[in-house]
């Protein structure tokens, strides 16, 4: 098998190569293809290993100079190698990024100007993540260089300035890797729905008992359990023998896993698969270290004591379990729907909010559009948060910010939460591509007045030319006092 084509040429002078080698094992264990003298090189003699650098130099998209002093970045190796970059992109022979990790606390201002212009990461082992959004390879070639997208914000900015408008703003690729999972049939429906809606960057998983839900869904990778003892034809609606399989099958499960930053599940509870193999995917996930959100559906009344009490046990186990989960219960997400709306419809409004649900979480951790929220931080917010609240509102026409934002505080299966009592909460608002900047801090304004002075706001948007001239607003909170409901 060829080896790859090298994406990431990184950059150090001697002293730094300590420093150089662990961003490189960083990208390495993203998947990212990366040439490092020291650590891609055989021993050569000088003028083989200038020539194969020079080779390099020319087949790499990317550079990531690593340094932790102006002097060292400055070293006639150094300072040829990003200087070949910088000049390959002023002649339109590279469409990547010059990226500098700077560590030792080196001041970006006391760069080289011609490095400064570009990205600049501080060192640190917790937010090498941030390398990833800018090192994710072009889909295609971009025939007229001077049209490339752009990618990062020192790009993005100086794009906005020669342009002035949102169709500057390209949405780049972010480093996390998210997976959705929708188990069960009431998963497998949501999931569906997902495909209806943006989802660059995010795999969707349909994990299911019953070979039929598997071969009508539109999964991206479709995972049978339990083909051995259950055959293909479903738990019977006993959540016991569904989690049976799923313990029986845990290493199928964790496969599925491997590679994650963010895992997200979708489940209806209170029947069969979903009920009992979601609490057992939430519990592997996070076993791994990987931040787990859940949304879930509950029943609605019709559906008997039974399922409702299924579901509440299966809800509690991955409240302990998840770092958040959102619980849209059926009767409360009628709200809005015309009186004594046919079952079906209700059955399909349940699953939309799910989808939406998942699309907004996703959208968030993705730093998708305008205003771009990052990974870690948003990990390091959220991580342990318990049960949340979701509520959406959309709306058009002058004001629409303001408006969708109410309808989205307003939203019945937000009611049961004070929101003003919430200590976090996250906003996602999308639009076509004549969204405003002043259009998202309107809407965040509506939501941050009523909001406790000490509760932290955290919000990203997300460009989505479906939406034609409606602007849609997404509100999850989280950390609520424990007394409230």
């Amino acid at each position: 098998m060829a080896e790859p084509v090298p994406l990431v040429f990184i950059s150090a002078s001697s002293d730094d190569y300590e420093l150089a080698g662990k961003v490189h094992d960083f990208l390495c264990r993203h998947g990212v293809p990366v040439f490092f003298a020291t650590r891609s090189l055989p021993e050569l003699g000088d003028s083989d290993y200038r020539r194969v650098i020079d080779a390099k130099l020319d087949e790499c998209v990317h550079m990531i100079v690593v340094t932790s002093s102006r002097s060292r970045v400055e070293s006639p190796w150094v300072e040829a190698e990003w200087g070949f970059f910088i000049n390959a992109r002023r002649a339109g022979a590279k469409l990547g990024n010059i990226i500098t990790v700077t560590a030792g606390g080196l001041d970006p201002l006391q760069l080289p100007p011609s490095l400064r212009y570009h990205e600049v990461v501080p060192f640190a082992e917790d937010r090498l993540h941030l390398l990833l959004r800018y090192v994710t390879p072009f889909a295609a070639p971009v025939a007229d260089p001077s049209a490339a997208p752009a990618v990062g914000p020192a790009a993005a900015e100086a794009l906005r300035g020669a342009k002035g408008d949102a169709g500057a703003f390209e949405a780049w690729s972010v480093g996390a890797r998210i997976r959705v999972f929708g188990v069960g049939r009431g998963g497998q429906q949501v999931i569906d729905l997902m495909f209806d809606l943006p989802a660059e960057g995010v795999t969707r998983v349909v994990v299911s008992t019953d070979a039929r839900t598997l071969e009508a869904c539109r999964a991206d990778v479709r995972l049978l359990i339990g083909e051995g003892s259950l055959r293909g034809l479903g738990a019977g609606g006993d959540p016991g023998t569904a989690r049976a399989v799923a313990e029986a099958e845990l290493p199928k499960l964790e496969r599925e896993l491997e590679g994650c930053d963010l895992v997200v599940l979708a489940a209806g509870l209170g029947g069969g698969t979903g009920t009992g193999v979601a609490p057992v995917l939430a519990r592997v996930a996070r076993n791994r270290g990987i931040m787990t959100v859940g949304v879930v559906t509950l029943p609605f009344r019709f559906e008997g004591a039974r399922r409702a009490r299924l579901a509440q046990e299966a809800l509690e186990e991955l409240i302990g379990t998840c770092d958040i989960v959102v619980p849209l219960p059926g009767d409360e997400a009628m709200t809005g729907l015309a009186p004594a709306p046919p079952v079906t419809r209700a059955f399909e409004h349940l699953s939309t909010l799910s989808a939406r649900c998942l699309h907004a979480l996703a959208g968030l951790f993705q730093n998708r559009g305008l205003v771009n929220l990052d990974f870690a931080d948003l990990h390091a917010v959220l991580k342990d948060s318990g049960v949340a609240a979701m509520g959406q509102g959309e709306a058009s026409g002058p004001g629409r910010a303001e408006a969708a934002a109410r309808l989205a505080m307003t939203s019945g299966y937000l009611s049961p939460y004070p929101l003003g009592r919430a200590q976090v909460v996250a906003m996602l608002v999308e639009a076509g591509r004549d969204l405003r900047l002043d259009e998202i801090a309107r809407a965040t304004d509506v939501v941050s007045a009523v909001l406790d002075a000490e509760a932290n706001l955290i919000f990203g948007s997300e460009l989505d030319d479906a939406l034609g001239g409606v602007l849609r607003a997404t509100i999850i909170a989280t950390r609520f006092p424990k007394t409230t409901a």
